[in-house]
C-alpha cells in the first residue's frame, strides 16, 4: 500500500514539477546541499541512500543547468565537493510553492484532521 501511495505521490510530484524541468529527487540534492552545506559525491550518495551511479548522474544533470557546481575538495585534493550555486537558492525558492501545491492535491480526499494524523504517523516511522 505504501509503495502504490509513494509511486502516486512521485508522479504528482514529477507533474507539478514539470515546468521547473526537475525531478524530487534533484530537489533532494539541492536541500541537502543547502542544508549541510558543499559535501563529496560520497557522502551525498550515502545521505539519500541512493548509489553512486544515480548520484553521479542527478549531480551531473544539476551541474550542466548551473544549479551546482563541483570543486576540488580542500580537505582531500582527489576528491570534489559539490556546492548549491544561487540559480540552485532560486531554483528550490521556485520549487517550494508548486511541492505544497503537490502535497495538497495529493492529500485533497484528506481532511484536516486526517493530514495532522496522517503526518504524525509518518514522523514516527522515518
Amino acid at each position: 500500500m505504501l509503495k502504490k501511495a509513494l509511486q502516486e505521490l512521485l508522479d504528482i510530484f514529477n507533474q507539478y514539477l514539470s515546468p521547473l524541468g526537475v525531478e524530487p529527487r534533484h530537489l533532494g540534492v539541492l536541500w541537502l546541499l543547502r542544508a549541510r552545506g558543499p559535501m563529496r559525491q560520497v557522502a551525498l550518495s550515502e545521505a539519500m541512500r541512493l548509489d553512486r551511479t544515480t548520484i553521479m548522474r542527478l549531480v551531473d544533470d544539476l551541474e550542466q543547468r548551473g544549479l551546482v557546481r563541483r570543486a576540488p575538495d580542500p580537505e582531500d585534493r582527489r576528491a570534489h565537493a559539490v556546492t548549491i550555486t544561487s540559480e540552485g537558492l532560486r531554483l528550490l525558492q521556485q520549487a517550494r510553492p508548486l511541492l505544497e501545491a503537490a502535497e495538497n492535491h495529493f492529500l485533497r480526499r484528506l481532511s484536516p484532521e486526517e493530514r495532522v494524523t496522517l503526518r504524525a504517523l509518518l514522523e514516527r516511522l522515518v
